[in-house]
């Protein structure tokens, strides 16, 4: 059904999402482990590339089912997809046929002209002075956080 590519793409994905998610961390307390951060990144636009969105909206849902805080979550995206005349569920977006929304409640910190590379330097730099528009959410990591930085696209120039 899937490509072997396509296959690795979901293991990948999913082997990240799941080290993100540990609810009990092996002998450890909190304060050694650090925080959990995610960037999640829809690097294209337009209808034509609703998967990129999807699997953006999508990761962010299993993040917060997972337990990671909504305020550790920065989330990229130009946000033309739900509303976009061609969806056929205006202000819903799937990621299975008979998927039920991902879009909602979902934080949109960078969107249109703000999903830039030096917006997304800035936010993993944690450097809000560099910033140019968005929510001004950045990563403000410790020596001991971990974050997952998913990046949604063709792989294309940003």
């Amino acid at each position: 059904m899937f490509s072997t590519t396509t296959r690795l793409c979901f293991s990948f994905y999913y082997c990240f999402l799941k080290e993100l998610m540990v609810e009990e961390p092996p002998e450890k307390d909190d304060q050694q482990l650090g925080t959990r951060w995610a960037v999640l990144v829809a690097g294209s636009s337009g209808y034509g590339n609703y998967r990129h969105q999807a699997d953006i909206c999508h990761a962010y849902q299993l993040l917060r089912k997972g337990g990671l805080k909504e305020e550790n979550i920065i989330v990229f995206m130009y946000d033309d997809i739900a509303m976009n005349e061609l969806n056929p569920r205006p202000g819903i977006i799937i990621n299975h046929p008979q998927g039920d929304d991902v879009y909602a409640s979902v934080p949109k910190d960078y969107t249109g002209e703000h999903v830039t590379a030096a917006n997304l330097y800035a936010v993993l730099l944690g450097n809000r002075s560099a910033l140019s528009g968005g929510s001004g959410k950045v990563v403000d990591s410790k020596p001991d956080d971990r974050i997952f930085l998913y990046y949604s696209d063709h792989a294309s120039p940003f």
